[in-house]
């Protein structure tokens, strides 16, 4: 059976998806103006990422060469605040690279992370000195099981912001789009009422037990042949 892919489709899903960065616009007073201008240049810049021309981009997304080489220059002011968290992205990518059990050659961890030559080696010394990774003969290998990303400053925050969302949007992606299983991409929203300290012990219990499995997941995939790539976003909020 085909999966559902029409034009309507992918804009309501697009439209719903887009509603909390409305109302966080909305929330933090962001004028109209701010908002295209940032989604435009964003949007432009993705596809720069993924090493397309400005000709390309244009056809991509039905517009001038003009406007998207204007757009692009915009980008480079509009992600510069970024930059930071884009490089701790950098060090996530590293990591999630190598935590696959086995030492990778420089080489191939450099275009599987898929990065500058410079920026690549910046982040991968900073991953040295702090003692996450060791290099030996050219070849990579961490040094311990676990790296945390927990948002001890504003580069690092972003960093996970970025992570959250993007595992949100897969899972829309595949829910929608890919008809993946709920194995393959699971979703639900609790909502119930609770003390403060109650919804502290649930955040705290069950953040601890999920750490745990994935730890405890990873470590048993390490040499398993049907070895994938997963991501847990996990939230707990007072909606009241």
């Amino acid at each position: 059976m085909p999966v559902p892919n029409s034009l309507d489709l992918r804009l309501r899903v697009f439209a719903l998806t887009l509603e909390p960065a409305l109302h966080l616009a909305r929330a933090l007073s962001l004028s109209l103006e701010d908002v295209e201008d940032t989604t435009r240049a964003a949007y432009v810049q993705m596809h720069r990422d993924r090493g397309l021309s400005l000709e390309q981009i244009a056809r991509r997304i039905g517009t001038s060469r003009r406007t998207v080489a204007t757009l692009s220059a915009q980008s480079s002011t509009t992600q510069a605040p970024l930059e930071h968290s884009q490089r701790i992205g950098v060090r996530r990518a590293l990591i999630r690279l190598l935590s696959r059990g086995e030492s990778v050659s420089m080489q191939k961890a450099r275009d599987e992370v898929g990065v500058k030559d410079e920026l690549f080696h910046d982040e991968l010394e900073v991953l040295i000195e702090e003692r996450a990774v060791e290099s030996v003969e050219g070849q990579l290998s961490l040094t311990r099981a676990w790296t945390s990303y927990e948002g001890r400053n504003e580069a690092e925050r972003l960093d996970s912001l970025r992570h959250f969302l993007s595992t949100v949007g897969e899972t829309v992606r595949q829910r929608f789009f890919a008809r993946a299983t709920e194995d393959e991409a699971f979703a639900r929203v609790l909502s119930f009422s609770a003390t403060p300290e109650m919804i502290a012990i649930l955040r705290k219990s069950i953040y601890a037990a999920l750490c745990e499995g994935a730890v405890k997941a990873d470590n048993e995939a390490t040499h398993h042949p049907d070895r994938v790539d997963a991501s847990i976003a996990f939230c707990v909020t007072r909606t009241g």
